[in-house]
């Protein structure tokens, strides 16, 4: 789980609402759309292959598969 200061830098912009987020196998930052609401979005981070999960509700990302 991350803390409030995680989330405070959200850039808003016409059409979106994003947040930075790490991924949490190798720490590499993605500005993601903020999906509120959402329980369970799934994301594939780029760097090391590895899949996790973002609620934005609980504010909470979760490891979810290995590198395939």
């Amino acid at each position: 789980m991350f803390d409030d200061d995680t989330f405070n830098e959200f850039m808003i912009n016409e059409q979106f609402i994003a947040a930075d987020v790490p991924c949490p196998w190798c720490g590499m930052v993605f500005e993601l759309n903020v999906e509120d609401g959402q329980t369970d979005v799934e994301y594939q981070c780029s760097n090391c292959s590895h899949c996790f999960s973002m609620n934005w509700v609980s504010r909470q990302v979760q490891k979810t598969s290995d590198a395939p």
